[in-house]
């Protein structure tokens, strides 16, 4: 009986040889990947403790300022167009700026052609130049927020800028515009005409509207900054010879915007 007892349990410790292999092959695979596994989060820790002191060494050379720019994400990029009538009107900043030319008609063929070039990217439009107002005094800068386009019946759509929410731009008034075909003086419409315009505007120019439209059309937010070179009783004559000044503070007031907005964001300028 012992024999045959020593047989029996020889021939199933037999029989059970491929199920310990099998096993033991188990537990080699899965002590293998632990053992990979805690090697590289050790090589991690080791290569991020290296970064940070990285950091902390060079903070001892570097100004503070610059330290805190290492240690924060990267600032979100702003893509700005800016556009203007003539290189008069925005002076020393003209090698920033695309120019459209005189009225409405100059605009919408400049504003299209660029819209087409760059549809489907991220950027917003500046408008910046010089409005007649019978309300604002000279040398005054506005913030559009509102433009009215010459022959229509206004019912169409809404022509309503946008406002850069930094302390610098909160700080202008905000002005309806009227965007006509022509310079609005006395010399060209009758004081009857002339005071339905006034009652309906705060100022004018020859480009807004056609710039405003072809921008809302592609989608591309638009701003508008003005500044006011006569109250509607002068000649063109006399325009041309303020523009030069005027230039100088509304070039002034972009600079600081952009420097404000340069806190905030990475600033960029189309061309």
């Amino acid at each position: 009986m012992k024999d045959l007892f020593f047989v029996f349990s020889r021939r199933e410790k037999i029989k059970n040889i491929p199920n310990m292999r099998k096993i033991l092959l188990s537990l080699i695979i899965v002590l293998t990947v632990n053992v990979f596994a805690f090697a590289q989060d050790g090589a991690c820790k080791d290569d991020n403790a290296q970064y940070n002191t990285s950091i902390i060494a060079n903070a001892e050379d570097t100004p503070s300022g610059e330290v805190d720019a290492l240690l924060r994400h990267k600032k979100p990029k702003l893509r700005i167009a800016l556009f203007a009538a003539v290189p008069q009107e925005v002076g020393s900043g003209a090698d920033r700026f695309h120019f459209t030319g005189i009225g409405r008609e100059n605009a919408t063929r400049t504003m299209l052609a660029f819209a087409r070039k760059h549809q489907g990217e991220d950027l917003v439009i500046v408008n910046a130049g010089t409005v007649g107002s019978p309300k604002f005094p000279v040398n005054t800068i506005v913030s559009v927020n509102e433009i009215i386009s010459a022959g229509t019946m206004f019912n169409d759509f809404e022509m309503r800028p946008r406002h850069f929410e930094v302390p610098v731009a909160q700080e202008l008034p905000l002005a309806t515009l009227y965007s006509s075909d022509c310079f609005v003086s006395p010399d060209v419409f009758n004081p009857a005409y002339l005071d339905t315009l006034k009652a309906h505007s705060q100022c004018f120019d020859m480009e807004s509207s056609a710039l405003f439209s072809v921008a809302d059309i592609y989608g591309i937010p638009y701003y508008s900054f003005k500044i006011v070179s006569d109250n509607l009783d002068v000649p063109f004559s006399v325009w041309e010879e303020r523009v030069g000044s005027l230039s100088q503070k509304l070039t002034a007031y972009l600079e600081q915007l952009f420097n404000e907005l340069g806190e905030s964001f990475e600033v960029e300028f189309v061309k």
